[in-house]
């Protein structure tokens, strides 16, 4: 984990990352296979967020979604099962992280990039919550947290490179905020 940046380049944000933001992908030009070896290694050989999602997916397949064979033909039993089973894990993981993070307030400011409340009374959301309309919570990085600041940049996470090769890739430099800026502006006219 990185520790915060000494020097925030954005008092709106609570938690501050090293910036500008690495680039971390394996897709990174000039390809690097020092770097791509260490980051299978770091990834996938030991026990991180990919390998517990990969064991979960793997020990669903085998005892709780359907038998391939069901899924040949088209049929509503097998895909309202597995319907059901995404509509729970979806329910219980990220409901289990909003109660844990939003609710019960388990992690106070501590690493919280944006500092205020979940929205309320804006129109911005659907509902006018923000909570109400995501029913979700939106963890992530820094890098994709500049995406749910400001929603022209950084749609993907920062191991793709989309987002570089289709210049929405934002640092978090004021540079890049500046730019982001500008490219709101001209989207938005």
């Amino acid at each position: 984990m990185t520790e915060p940046s000494k020097t925030p380049s954005n008092s709106n944000w609570n938690y501050h990352p090293e910036l500008p933001l690495a680039d971390n992908s394996i897709f990174k030009w000039p390809p690097d296979p020092n770097f791509a070896a260490n980051w299978l290694r770091t990834n996938w050989l030991n026990l991180s967020e990919r390998v517990l999602m990969l064991l979960l997916a793997i020990l669903l397949w085998i005892w709780v979604y359907p038998d391939l064979e069901a899924a040949k033909e088209f049929s509503s039993g097998w895909i309202a099962q597995v319907w059901i089973i995404n509509l729970a894990l979806l329910s219980s993981i990220a409901g289990g992280l909003h109660l844990w993070f939003i609710k019960y307030n388990k992690q106070n400011k501590n690493l919280k990039f944006d500092r205020r409340d979940q929205g309320k009374n804006n129109k911005l959301w659907n509902f006018s919550d923000q909570v109400k309309d995501k029913r979700r919570l939106a963890l992530g990085t820094f890098y994709h947290q500049l995406h749910h600041r400001y929603y022209e940049c950084n749609y993907g996470n920062q191991e793709m490179p989309w987002d570089r090769w289709f210049g929405t890739f934002n640092d978090g430099t004021e540079e890049a905020m500046r730019v982001t800026r500008e490219r709101k502006k001209t989207m938005h006219k």
